[in-house]
């Protein structure tokens, strides 16, 4: 199979990932809550009912925020009957899930399991405006949030939670979109309901965080439409939109199913820009950044029935789905494309946490276990942290009949503090390894840390309560790293988590600006054997790394594979006795036109008019050339023979110098 390749520069970033990109999702629905994270009488059960071994497990997964308490279950909810003694709270029929609600879990449980998860894991509230509105999320605010000294702060201190619960982040509604929502509203009556909230939110808080309701998937009638009609109520009042999407196989199309981040990295992008054509339109500077606060793995296709028939009862074995190996790649490859666009998706809650869909199952007074999505997530979460990198694919490809031609290799790597980069790559390929080819430019790294795949010879392998282990991540032999280059065999339909480090770790950290080339004068050329030691580059480098991104930017520099570059349409590869990084001086030339075959002489009167050339072509550009070292064998600061410009064929050697556009 043809070798995948792409290269990493920490001068071309996409942006830094935000801790809430590894955020989750607990519904009062099914057994999430319920013998999921809250089962009184549990051998591991704390004193609040909070059962040890899944919060262990949470601690694990590495989440860092959790939406509660819904999902469609909010546009029912009554936030008020689940505060106060649990023996007076009121049993309520949940019309989302055709279940019973207790209220045995309410509000303080919900903050004293994010307590018990540790300082990274953030609330998320929803509020329900389906079928309450302004009045009940400012009565929420109040409760949970004021110090003192008002009815329901002073309620709160009562029931036994004198400080308060500091919720920054508060989703506006659920799915309010959606004809299944209880209270669904169309676009304009949902902007108006949502910006008067919202209106209303700030005056209590003015740093409250909130996500309005945006498309429940990309294949709904309004999309768009949708986001773009109720942006232009909200756009100065919110912070976010929400996004929510599920994959599953129809129909056996297997390889589709495989490329289903191709659709989330679509949506993502049509939301973006959705979102920014109404900031135009509005003459704003602000920018909505989105919240994909419900992504997954789900075979929903069989769930409205498993819904039909329930009568009422409390905790239904709901959505309890037993994810393959198959699965975990899928789900990984989705985690990557929400990686891709860390600068504008700055939330995404991964639906569910425990038991409904969920990379967490529990037994009810049995044990916890994790399935085989609960790997990938760890791992994202425990690596990903830092700044992504622009990663360009070249990639073997194959056909799939919903999203056409999809790369094999779907990949991003995350940098930290330049001192180690982390790869995370799924080869989509059913039958066969997928050699991959890494080009570390700027990147002072030697030393392949881990490389770590989640695969197996059936692609149907699951863990379950009989063999919790059976599917669990390996380590991969034979990737290496030499000379800047990295390279492995990614197993087939694998997941793939590839870390590579700086071997002197007691060194400080380079600066940002750090790394761009000579100072003083140039050391000799390393000798012409390929077995020599090669010379410390970190000898040769400047303090100001950031000179040579500008100008590459002031030319238009096109990056291209393995430290390549081209610059007005000629790709060049700098001498292999160069430093990684050169300064770059600056030049201009303009563009003349060449004589027009046949008639030389023929020219408007504009063109007549400017000395050198047209009006069109006659532009001031940058020439970006780089310095060269002394050739080998001269004096020191010798400069290297500067090589003599072409000019366009039929030019005199007398007319202005002529340069191809880039």
């Amino acid at each position: 199979m043809r070798t995948a390749r792409f290269t990493l520069d920490p001068a071309f970033t996409v942006g830094a990932v935000n801790p809430r990109l590894f955020g989750s999702f607990v519904e009062h629905l099914g057994r999430c809550v319920y013998t999921g994270v809250f089962e009184p009488g549990h051998p591991t059960a704390d004193a609040e009912g909070l059962r040890q071994d899944v919060l262990e497990l949470v601690r694990e997964l590495g989440v860092t925020a959790v939406r509660y308490p819904g999902g469609n279950f909010v546009s029912g909810y009554k936030w008020e009957d689940s505060v106060g003694p649990v023996e007076d709270r009121p049993r309520r029929l949940d019309l989302a899930w055709r279940s019973t609600e207790t209220n045995r879990f309410g509000l303080s449980e919900y903050i004293a399991f994010l307590k018990k998860i540790g300082p990274q894991a953030e609330p998320m509230m929803a509020v329900n405006l389906g079928t309450r509105g302004v009045a009940e999320a400012l009565e929420l605010q109040e409760y949970a949030n004021h110090p003192s000294g008002t009815a329901l702060s002073d309620l709160r201190a009562e029931h036994g939670d004198k400080d308060p619960f500091g919720i920054r982040l508060w989703c506006l509604g659920n799915e309010m979109d959606g004809p299944w929502q209880t209270g669904h509203k169309t676009a304009e009556e949902y902007g108006r309901v949502a910006a008067e909230t919202a209106r209303a939110m700030r005056q209590i808080d003015p740093d409250v965080e909130l996500v309005a309701c945006g498309s429940s998937g990309q294949s709904m009638e309004t999309f768009a439409e949708w986001e773009a009609t109720v942006l232009k109520e909200t756009y100065d009042l919110v912070d976010h939109i929400s996004l929510h999407a599920y994959y599953e196989p129809h129909d056996g199309d297997v390889d589709s199913f495989l490329a289903s981040a191709v659709d989330m990295e679509s949506f993502i992008e049509n939301v973006v820009a959705t979102c920014d054509h109404v900031g135009a339109r509005l003459k704003s500077k602000k920018k909505i950044n989105l919240s994909f606060d419900e992504w997954n793995v789900w075979y929903m296709t069989k769930t409205q029935a498993e819904v039909s028939a329930l009568d009422w009862p409390e905790a239904p074995r709901l959505l309890e789905d037993n994810y393959s190996v198959m699965d975990a790649v899928v789900f990984g490859s989705l985690l990557i494309a929400l990686l891709r666009h860390a600068d504008r998706v700055t939330v995404a809650c991964l639906a569910q946490l425990v038991n409904v869909i969920a990379p967490i199952m529990t037994e009810p007074g049995g044990p916890a276990w994790r399935q085989t999505t609960f790997f990938p997530f760890s791992q994202a979460s425990k690596y990903g942290r830092g700044e992504v990198l622009d990663v360009r694919v070249d990639s073997p490809t194959y056909d799939t009949a919903k999203y056409g031609e999809a790369d094999l290799l779907h990949a991003t790597a995350v940098v930290r503090a330049r001192r180690s980069v982390t790869v995370f790559a799924v080869n989509r390929s059913r039958t066969g390894a997928l050699p991959l080819e890494v080009a570390l430019s700027g990147l002072e790294l030697t030393e392949v840390v881990e490389h770590s795949a989640l695969a197996d010879a059936d692609p149907d392998a699951r863990n379950t309560l009989a063999e919790p282990e059976r599917v669990v991540p390996h380590p991969v032999d034979g990737t290496s790293l030499r000379d800047g280059r990295l390279t492995a065999a990614l197993e087939p339909l694998s997941w793939n988590s590839i870390r590579c480090a700086d071997p002197a770790p007691g060194q400080p950290p380079r600066r940002p600006g750090e790394g761009t080339g000579f100072t003083g004068t140039p050391p000799a050329a390393p000798p012409s054997s390929s077995s020599a030691p090669r010379p410390d580059p970190t000898a040769r480098r400047s303090p100001d790394r950031t000179a040579r991104a500008r100008v590459l930017a002031a030319a238009r520099v096109r990056r291209m594979p393995f430290g390549r570059t081209k610059v007005c349409g000629a790709p060049v590869r700098p001498p292999t006795y160069a430093p990684r990084f050169q300064p770059f001086r600056k030049t201009w030339t303009r563009w003349a036109p060449a004589p027009r075959s046949g008639s030389p002489s023929r020219r408007s009167p504009t063109e007549a008019s400017i000395p050198g050339g047209t009006s069109s072509r006659n532009v001031v550009r940058y020439q970006v050339t780089p310095w060269r070292r002394s050739p080998p064998g001269s004096a020191p600061g010798t400069p290297a023979p500067t090589r003599r410009r072409r000019t366009r064929a039929g030019a005199s050697r007398g007319a202005p110098r002529t340069a191809r556009r880039c």
